[in-house]
This record gives structure tokens, sequence and C-alpha cells, in this order.
């Protein structure tokens, strides 16, 4: 029997709100089956282009996450995210998160948030594998760059205020 949400010969894809597709997402998680879905929103370019490219879920299960994963997790308010660890805290086990388009961290997520973990992502017709070493190698150099995006986008903020 295959791991995946839907045979590997067949290709279906359904179209349902967020809050469905997080239900049944939840189920399928909590089944141990894979989710694929498409991201939207602009936080994790240039990694994931929302509504272009396709995430491949896989539950957490027993699972360490590290720094470079990206995961899926609820907030406390409800919402869903796909962001990625850039520090994990030990103990109890929290992690703080930040889009790889953002450049302020969410801190204390707690285990019991995540869903589930993104182990490839679909661009096109390439299919790129989230623990393959050019990938992981992609991740540690976006996130050591975080601080010099932070400063580039405090000055183009300032200059764009002298300038108006």
């Amino acid at each position: 029997m295959s791991d995946s949400v839907f045979p590997s010969d067949e290709k279906t894809t359904l179209l349902i709100g967020s809050e469905s597709f997080f239900a049944l997402a939840g189920e399928l998680l909590a089944a141990g089956k894979r989710v694929s879905m498409t991201p939207t929103g602009s936080s994790m370019l240039p990694t994931l282009r929302g509504g272009r490219d396709t995430v491949v879920l896989e539950p957490p299960g027993e699972k360490k996450l590290r720094r470079g994963d990206i995961i899926l997790y609820r907030r406390l308010d409800g919402t869903y995210v796909l962001h990625r660890i850039v520090k994990v805290c030990k103990p109890p086990q929290r992690y703080t998160l930040c889009g790889d388009n953002q450049i302020a961290p969410e801190r204390g997520i707690g285990r019991e948030q995540v869903l589930a973990v993104v182990r490839s992502l679909r661009r096109g017709s390439r299919q790129i594998d989230c623990d393959g070493l050019f990938f992981r190698l992609y991740s540690e150099i976006w996130m050591a760059l975080r601080f010099p995006r932070q400063v580039y986008h405090y000055l183009k903020r300032r200059v764009s205020g002298i300038l108006r």
C-alpha cells in the first residue's frame, strides 16, 4: 500500500477551501499519509512561489525536526502557516520560525502545533528533495543571510523615506 494520498499512477486535483483542506489534510496526516498542496502567499519566496509550486507534506511522527526544515504549523489563533525552522530550542522542544521572505522570526512554536514537514517541492517538472544535500546547503546559506537581509530592508526603507 502506498503512503501517498493518491496512487502514483493517477493524478487527482481537488480544489477546496482552506478550512476544509486543513481538516482533511489533518486527518490524512494523522493516519500517516502524505499530502500535496500548493501554498499561497509570498512569505516563503524565493524558495516557494505562492500558487505555482507544490509541496509534499508528511507527518512529523517522532522525527527530530531540525534547523532548515520547512513545517506546516497552526498558530494559537488557528492560522495555518508554512515556514522554516531557524532555531531549535530545548528543553522543552520549541522552535523559532521565519518565512524566507520575512525578517521577523516567530518564537515559541511548540511541537504540538506542528502538523507536517515538507519532504519535497515541485517546481514545474522538477521534484526537489528537501533532505537532499543541495537543498540543505541552500537553506543554510539563506538562513545565514537573514541579518544582511534585515540591514538591506532597513536601509531600503530609510532611503525611500528620504527620497519621498
